[in-house]
This record gives structure tokens, sequence and C-alpha cells, in this order.
């Protein structure tokens, strides 16, 4: 007797993506494990989509406490001049995240290839875009923490002198140089909190890489925690060298 099987809608994938989101922040190792034997890819445009629009809104809220003086006296809010930019910044943003995340999975495939891990490609391309759901919270505790504190942030007037006012890269160099000075300046409890949970992300990150090592490429313990490490730090470098300078 042939069984009619329903083929799976589009709210089906939703619900398993959703769900395997969310297993990144209980249960990494079990996630990928999953990932391993049936790779998905809805799930990780959902994660890389939030984090865009999150870093947009990040930005926003950065800038809305900002204004450009020019040398005539003209002043110029920088969250208007953002606003008007919004397409071009995120298209940047997402030039920036889909880098990454094709620079990740060179990564993993370079390390795991070296340190005999075993696995799919579709796999781990799948996995490595469930990573970024710990910069995803990252970045939505970043937010969260920037509204709890804006109100203490002193505004910030950047004078454009007069012969910056023509060269668009000066004088862009110049308001990314005050406002990075700014964020870094910024009253004692909102830095301090910052760098202490960018640490525990840091840490995190380490975490889920370990549990893709080990339950999407089969590797070992010891074999995982080094591709783990390693793999921190190449793409720690992998930014510095190859997204940073696309952005500055």
């Amino acid at each position: 007797m042939l069984v009619y099987a329903k083929p799976p809608t589009f709210f089906t994938h939703l619900k398993r993506s959703i769900r395997r989101i969310c297993l990144v922040y209980v249960n990494p190792f079990k996630l990928f494990d999953e990932v391993a034997r049936s790779p998905d890819f809805l799930g990780p445009i959902i994660v890389v989509s939030l984090v865009i629009i999150i870093s947009l809104y990040e930005g926003f809220l950065w800038y809305s406490k900002a204004e450009i003086l020019y040398y005539n006296g003209t002043k110029i809010s920088l969250s208007s001049n953002y606003l008007s930019q919004l397409t071009s910044i995120a298209s940047l943003r997402i030039l920036g995240v889909v880098m990454r995340w094709f620079i990740a999975f060179g990564v993993f495939w370079l390390v795991s290839s070296i340190l005999k891990g075993q696995g799919e490609h579709a796999s781990l391309f799948s996995a490595t875009g469930y990573l970024f759901s710990v910069y995803l919270l990252h970045m939505i505790t970043d937010t969260l923490h920037l509204i709890f504190f804006l109100n203490s942030m002193p505004p910030l007037t950047i004078f454009i002198p007069y012969t910056a006012t023509s060269l668009t890269r000066v004088k862009d160099f110049l308001v990314a140089h005050a406002v990075a000075q700014w964020i870094n300046n910024a009253p004692w409890p909102m830095s301090t909190i910052r760098t202490y949970y960018a640490w525990f992300f840091s840490l995190w990150n380490i975490v889920v890489c370990l549990a893709i090592y080990i339950s999407e490429r089969r590797m070992s313990t010891i074999r995982a925690i080094i591709a783990s490490i390693i793999t921190y730090f190449l793409m720690m470098f992998a930014e510095i060298l190859f997204i940073q300078p696309l952005f500055i």
C-alpha cells in the first residue's frame, strides 16, 4: 500500500529554523549534529538578516546624538544624513556579512581539512551561518545597552573645516574618527560593561566553534579544541585584513 507523504511547507521549514536558532544558545552540539545530517539555509539567512537590521538600527542610535558643524556655521544632523544614505549603508552591511560568512566557511574548511575533519560542504556552510547567532545576541545586547546608557552620553559636534568640505573621503574619515573616539570615551559604566560582555561573547563563540568541529566535522575533542582556538584567531585576523579596510 502506498502512503502519500505531504511535502513540508514553508512554515514547517520556518519552525525548524527558529528551533535551530534557539538551539545555538541552548545546546549547540545537538544543533550541529542535526545540521550534519540535514543542512538548511533558511535559519542562517534569518540570522544574518536580523544582524543586518539590528546593525543598521544601532548605527542610527549612535548618530542620533551627533551633528556636523561646517566652517560657515551650517549644522547637519548625522541621523538625517544616515537615513538619506541608508540604501548604500545597508548594501555595505550586506556585503560585510556575506564576506564574513564565506570567510568563516573557508577557515573552517581549511582547518578541518588539515586536522582530518569529516563532513559535507553544504552542512559546513549551513553551520557557519548559524555561527552568526552568537554575533546576533551580542548585537542585541549591545543595542539594548546603548539605549539604556545613551542619555548619559554628551552630544557630539564634529567641526568640518573649509579644506575638507569638498573632499568626501576626508570628511567621511573625520566623521568616522570623531564618532569612534566619542564611543571609546563613553562614561565608565558603559565602556566597562561593554568590554566585559564582549569577552563573554568571544568565549561563547569559541564554544560554538568547538561544537561545529565535534558535532558537524566529527573531530575528537582534543583536535576540536585546537581547531577552535586556531579558527578564532584566523577569523580575527581575516576581519582585520579583509573586512575592516573596506569599511574605514
